[in-house]
């Protein structure tokens, strides 16, 4: 369940960890993290290549069983036309059982889990720094987790650059 809370979707103890083309925060709320936290996110490869395959993993400690949940994803880009912000959404998954993505750990879910997930990136794939927010919940509807994500797919070896938006 990690890997969601992982985008694909799906899992930091209360910060941000920065590899050199990822970094998230754990955007959990005191709720969610009574049930669930994110103790570490990556990506493969490092420095993804378009066209190419990224793969997503989170991985965390789930503290109650937790019989089925779901998580969703939303991927965005921002920049600017004519002076003006722009954000675009290019992904977004809905309702994605976390069982069907585990890594470790079974279900129900209880104690370490991790979940990943792999996704082609076509040839015309912008080259821009993605914002992927990823949320799960139980079943039965409560929040489970929460993870923001940055993804460097821009090229130019530095990260965000200047056009590149924050998105929220």
């Amino acid at each position: 369940m990690g890997a969601i809370l992982v985008p694909f979707l799906l899992l930091c103890l209360f910060g941000t960890s920065t590899s050199l083309r990822l970094s998230y925060t754990d955007c959990g709320t005191a709720a969610m993290h009574e049930l669930y936290r994110v103790k570490e996110v990556s990506q493969e490869p490092d420095q993804p290549s378009v066209p190419g395959d990224v793969t997503l993993a989170v991985a965390g400690e789930v503290f109650r069983s937790v019989d089925c949940a779901t998580f969703s994803a939303k991927v965005t880009y921002g920049f600017k036309i004519f002076g003006k912000s722009v954000a675009v959404t290019v992904g977004n998954l809905k309702g994605m059982n976390i069982c069907d993505y585990l890594i470790s750990g079974e279900c129900p879910l209880v104690g370490s889990a991790g979940l990943q997930f792999t996704k082609p990136l076509p040839w015309f794939t912008p080259r821009k720094v993605y914002d992927v927010h990823i949320t799960a919940e139980t079943c039965d509807g409560q929040p489970f987790a929460c993870v923001d994500l940055r993804m460097d797919l821009s090229g130019n070896g530095n990260g965000v650059e200047e056009n590149d938006l924050p998105i929220s």
